[in-house]
């Protein structure tokens, strides 16, 4: 009776079919399957370098195979060529085996092979091909050292999903047994599969090999590669106004900005009627010349004029509204769009912005929780879910996805403010300094983060660290109402009553709404209840309790109906602080 194949085995042959056949996608489907029940298997992990798009990304496989198999000469191999270990003369492969002498293996396999060889056999892969596959992977390693990630901007030949960020470093590369990768764990190995993109805009059958290899290519986000293909398909076929506007995708996804160009217009002269790469044309206005916004929407208009169920236009268009903060007008482009792919993910992306910016604020979060889980791969949808859940009032629940969108977006300020905002509302409180940390290491004159610390350090009680973020915040925006009443109360909490009360004066001054003056009142009685003018005070417990109850924290309303059932002067609820007050003081 012959063995059993296991599940896993057949997974595997599965997925190094898959990549024989060029369909990446799949194979690196399949391989993380295995590798979340099984991250300690080296064979797993060699093929995925082989399955995923980026460089970085393979440096993370080939770390994980020296992990389990610190001496594996592959992985090490692949590390030396992808820079991720030192050049090692040792590493290269002998002329020897450059050859085909592997047959010799395969077909005459010492006694000690045979075991091993009957492990393959069961999985369907012979050792020629192993060794075959080991050695394309290092060719792919190389072909692909400059591959580009994503862009934002939609189009129609590049919605397979963005290229894992990874943080840089400039530490020098030590040898090692074991060479550490610097950087988060890849998104894809942190997801249950892997978004399906929308079929690409232009696909016009060509009887060209090029043009074949070329769809390969892109496909697999290699542009560098595609580009090449390309080129040699319009030279057998010049007159194919699509296969220049492909190139000109291919090239602008390189930040060939001025080759683009001249292939999109090309492909206009070719054929004016054509819709793409009108597109085109205003995608490369847009990367790199964000002042020519104006001319870019009307070569967007026009792409929609020559075909109005052009999707990807349609998305332009909204994107460029929402970044005008026209969210109206958005609206009123995705709906057109909404009738062609509802489902979408980057229609909901983009309904979801003009949402918030016209404040249908639960439409804009049901929205972006429908475009994050429609599109795992997509970052910007953590950030846009978390903003949609802020904006509802809920920002504790915005933590988990906020931590998974700063693991590898390092850079924006916006999201560590929000997570640290988060944090503080959970009760983190050391995650919640770090991540206000980083917002202002990433922009020291950043006010919100200014603000924001500075009150976390007086909710801390750390009064000189306070006042230190809120001068600052407050020398960067003195009509800042909120700047303004948080210095208040860092002069309540220092015991400064008299400058709290100027201030207070101040910040009425610049007081909006109700929830505003509400503070003001707030704290204006209990400088003057610290001042024992309790007359005054009573009277601004009155004035806040007139106010609209909505918005107003429950515990303002409770302190003023207790002040006033009392008709007394009590104790101060705030700690006062006897430590001086710097003597930096900024001009009110």
């Amino acid at each position: 009776m012959p063995d059993e194949i296991s599940p896993e085995v057949k997974i595997f042959s599965e997925a190094k079919a898959a990549l024989a056949s060029g369909d990446k996608g799949h194979a690196r489907d399949l391989l993380t399957r295995l590798l979340k029940t099984n991250k300690n298997n080296a064979d797993f992990w060699l093929l995925m370098s082989a399955a995923v798009e980026s460089s970085k990304e393979r440096i993370f496989c080939l770390n994980e195979v020296q992990r389990v198999d610190p001496q594996h000469l592959q992985a090490r191999r692949g590390l030396a060529a992808l820079g991720g270990i030192p050049p090692d003369d040792s590493l290269a492969v002998p002329l020897s085996l450059q050859k085909r002498n592997w047959e010799a293996a395969l077909f005459n396999p010492t006694a000690e092979d045979k075991g091993a060889r009957r492990m393959m056999i069961q999985a369907g892969v012979a050792l020629g091909l192993l060794v075959l596959l080991t050695g394309g992977i290092i060719v792919g390693i190389l072909a692909n050292r400059n591959s580009q990630a994503q862009a934002k901007i939609f189009s129609p030949t590049l919605t397979y999903g963005p290229t894992v960020t990874y943080e840089a470093t400039s530490s020098p590369v030590v040898r090692s047994p074991t060479p550490t990768f610097i950087g988060p764990t890849p998104l894809w190995m942190l997801l249950p599969s892997t978004y399906t993109p929308t079929p690409v805009y232009v696909n016009t059958p060509h009887n060209l090999e090029d043009y074949t290899r070329a769809q390969r290519m892109m496909k697999d986000g290699n542009w560098s590669q595609a580009l090449l293909s390309l080129q040699n398909a319009i030279t057998a076929a010049p007159t194919s106004a699509d296969l220049y506007y492909l190139a000109g995708d291919a090239a602008r996804l390189l930040k060939k900005y001025s080759e683009a160009s001249q292939d999109y217009t090309k492909a206009i002269q070719i054929n004016a009627n054509f819709a793409p790469p009108y597109l085109g044309l205003a995608q490369v206005l847009l990367e790199t010349n964000p002042k020519a916004v104006d001319t870019a929407q009307t070569y967007v208009e026009k792409a929609i004029s020559l075909d109005p169920k052009f999707f990807e236009a349609c998305l332009q268009l909204a994107d460029i509204k929402n970044d005008a903060k026209d969210g109206k007008g958005a609206l009123k482009d995705l709906a057109a769009a909404a009738a062609l792919n509802p489902a979408s993910p980057q229609l909901l992306y983009e309904r979801a912005r003009a949402e918030l910016l016209t404040g249908s604020l639960d439409q804009a979060l049901a929205d972006a929780q429908q475009a994050n889980q429609s599109d795992l791969t997509f970052l910007p949808g953590y950030q846009q879910v978390a903003e949609a859940l802020i904006a509802n009032d809920r920002s504790g629940e915005a933590q988990p996805l906020l931590e998974t969108y700063t693991r590898y977006v390092s850079d924006d300020k916006t999201a560590f403010l929000w997570l640290g905002e988060a944090y503080v509302k959970n009760g983190i409180l050391d995650a919640a300094q770090a991540a206000f940390d980083q917002a202002i290491k990433l922009d020291n004159a950043y006010f919100d983060a200014r603000l924001q610390r500075g009150l976390f350090e007086l909710d801390q009680n750390n009064l000189k660290k306070a006042y230190d973020d809120l001068r600052l915040a407050w020398q960067i925006n003195p009509n800042s109402f909120p700047a303004n009443l948080a210095l208040a109360r860092y002069d309540l909490a220092n015991g400064d009553l008299s400058a709290a009360l100027t201030v207070l004066d101040a910040a009425m001054r610049l007081a909006q709404t109700d929830l505003d003056k509400a503070g003001v009142y707030y704290y204006r009685a209990q400088v003057l209840e610290g001042v024992k003018n309790n007359p005054a005070a009573l009277q601004a417990w009155q004035a806040l309790l007139k106010l609209s109850p909505d918005g107003i924290p429950a515990a303002w309303l409770a302190a003023a109906n207790q002040r006033l059932a009392a008709q007394t002067t009590p104790s101060l609820t705030t700690t006062l602080s006897l430590t001086p007050r710097p003597s930096l003081t900024p001009t009110r």
